[in-house]
């Protein structure tokens, strides 16, 4: 795992040397990521997505391809930035208040979700 010193180092430099700080809350837990709250000193709030798997980053990577694509082409759709750099595998972001997706899955019937997501599939191919 990425050492946290180095997130927040890697996070200021990416916003021009404006320091931050991680945000003192118990970082969010995913599947595949660990996500840690960063706050700048101007207030500005981001999200740092490190991996549970380092060797998994390539796949990372393509997903943010297409996540970058997507807002491109839909610019209807609120979406963060992505950042990221080549020195740690870590995904950058701006904060997106809402909800997680697990809540999601939780309240919309299966059969809503599968279709939701079989059209989003055919779209993206």
């Amino acid at each position: 795992m990425v050492n946290l010193r180095d997130i927040l180092s890697e996070a200021s430099d990416l916003r021009l040397g404006v320091p931050c700080l991680l945000v003192d809350e118990t970082p969010g837990q995913g599947g595949s990521h660990t996500a840690f709250k960063i706050v700048f000193e101007d207030s500005v709030k981001w999200a740092a997505r490190v991996g549970h798997d380092s060797n998994n980053w390539k796949n990372g990577l393509r997903a943010v391809k297409t996540f970058l694509c997507l807002k491109q082409q839909c610019t209807a759709i609120k979406a963060s930035t992505l950042l990221f750099s080549s020195k740690h595998p870590v995904l950058y972001s701006e904060r997106v208040s809402g909800a997680p997706l697990a809540i999601w899955n939780l309240q919309i019937p299966q059969i809503q979700r599968e279709v939701f997501l079989d059209d989003m599939a055919d779209f993206l191919l």
